[in-house]
């Protein structure tokens, strides 16, 4: 029986279920870089754990303490100019653990945004944010921040426009755009599940049913956990 939604209990049985030997529990950079070199093993469910910090570093850094503790390594998405600094004591030297323990840290980019869609200006704003937090420890995906329901552009559009952006500024990928690129090439089925927006989802369950050759691909916001 599942524990009651967005509550740490119930995200530690989510956790102690992808231990089991059936899942390859992967973060972004790792899904991408195995189907890059064509290493992807297909006997089994595979998972990519991605978690975007919009809002609440403090339950991130929970949610990770319990990822740590089974083992289990994810995608922390970080905002450069967002509610929060990276740059303050406990930030920064939580993104330090992440980096050492074996987590990925990439850049929650909301450029295209913050300049009113102005590419040109985006760009140059993308490259100082990704500094920034290279500053703090290894980037190499970044993922676009969703600052508003209907935006008039999608701030991955940067790449959209001109994919070469990643690799000018030598990014594996894009946790959205790659990822897609890699599923539809494979031929495999991919499940898409986010809690987005406080939208519950049925994590456990659709895990449960997956089978290999399936890419189950958890967005989990830690704002929305709780004890």
């Amino acid at each position: 029986m599942e524990l009651s939604s967005f509550t740490w209990a119930y995200y530690d049985q989510l956790l102690s279920e992808l231990e089991k030997p059936q899942y390859l529990v992967l973060n972004v950079s790792g899904f991408i870089l195995l189907s890059e070199k064509g290493e992807l093993p297909l006997d089994k469910v595979i998972v990519i754990l991605r978690h975007d910090v919009d809002y609440s570093p403090n339950s991130s850094m929970e949610i990770s303490r319990m990822e740590n503790e089974h083992n289990i390594t994810s995608t922390y998405y970080i905002r450069a100019r967002g509610s929060y600094d990276p740059l303050s004591p406990d930030i920064f030297k939580w993104i330090k653990w992440l980096n050492q323990n074996g987590f990925e840290v990439g850049l929650h980019h909301e450029d295209l945004y913050i300049t009113n869609y102005n590419f040109t200006e985006a760009v140059k704003l993308f490259k100082i944010d990704l500094q920034l937090l290279r500053g703090i420890s290894r980037v190499i995906t970044v993922c676009a921040h969703g600052n508003v329901a209907k935006p008039k552009h999608v701030n991955h559009e940067i790449f959209t426009r001109n994919y070469t952006t990643l690799e000018e500024n030598s990014l594996a990928g894009e946790a959205d755009l790659t990822v897609a690129k890699y599923v539809k090439q494979l031929e495999l089925r991919m499940e898409n599940l986010s809690d987005s927006g406080g939208k519950w989802q049925p994590f456990l369950e659709v895990l449960t049913n997956a089978a290999a050759r399936e890419v189950i691909y958890f967005l989990i916001h830690p704002e929305w956990w709780h004890k």
